[in-house]
């Protein structure tokens, strides 16, 4: 089909628009975190700005890359380890506070990966934040922060199930002639393609 991906028997409705998903949450990441890496630094946890400007660099550079129409050349799945590292140093610096930046990686993930290698990233991410919140802070952050985890990403999901059945609506609302039920020409179009 035109402008969609699937992926096993399931339809992608945002692959045609992941690279500009990936290029707004890269920009506003990279702006947003290089005074974090700077305050790091200053503050003496070289650790933590080293996570924080490693994945600045790799958002940056797969940024720029977008930026030129050309394909993210670092794999976004890369980010997972720097920020484990980052948010594992930011939990034994600031306590509990460092947990947070996981929120905004889930969504990172769940709109700029295709939705089972998101979902594996934010499970991964779920077990070893929530095994070092337990480590470092105890066991009743580490039961807040794997209930709060476990419902945004249960949220983004619900979500992708929204877009993908509106998508799958919309396309069917522009194949199907309204009145009589029948296939219009733009669906003889897309066979051909196919």
């Amino acid at each position: 089909m035109q402008g969609t991906r699937t992926v096993g028997t399931e339809e992608d409705p945002l692959a045609p628009y992941r690279e500009r998903i990936m290029y707004g949450l890269a920009t506003a990441a990279v702006v947003l975190l290089l005074p974090f890496s700077v305050n790091a630094f200053v503050q003496g946890h070289s650790g933590l700005g080293a996570g924080i400007v490693c994945a600045v660099l790799i958002l940056g550079i797969d940024a720029f890359a977008i930026y030129l129409k050309k394909s993210p050349p670092i794999p976004l799945i890369l980010l997972l380890v720097p920020i484990t590292a980052g948010v594992a140093i930011s939990l034994k610096v600031q306590g509990f506070f460092g947990a947070l930046w996981s929120y905004p990686t889930v969504l990172l993930f769940t709109f700029a990966l295709s939705r089972r290698m998101a979902n594996m990233c934010n499970v991964l991410l779920l077990l070893i934040i929530t095994a070092l919140v337990y480590h470092y802070i105890g066991l009743a952050y580490t039961i807040r922060f794997f209930a709060t985890m476990t419902l945004t990403i249960v949220l983004a999901n619900i979500i992708l199930s929204i877009v993908r059945d509106l998508h799958r609506k919309l396309i069917d609302q522009a194949i199907v002639d309204p009145l009589t039920g029948a296939f219009n020409r733009r669906h003889m179009e897309r066979r051909l393609e196919d």
